[in-house]
């Protein structure tokens, strides 16, 4: 599993770490309320083989 932990937010970044790969996308600035919540989707995801794509 792979997540672009990123500053690049601009219009198509996400596209383009999803295009090299990428199983989830969170850009800076993150928001530490909600970041390990983010990271717990994507691994129960992963984990149930589900498809559901991580963007923030």
């Amino acid at each position: 599993m792979i997540v672009a932990f990123t500053a690049f937010a601009m219009q198509g970044d996400e596209e383009k770490m999803r295009a090299a790969g990428c199983d989830g996308y969170i850009s800076k600035p993150i928001d530490v309320n909600n970041f390990a919540a983010q990271i717990r989707l994507l691994l129960r995801s992963s984990a149930s083989g589900g498809d559901e794509m991580l963007s923030g």
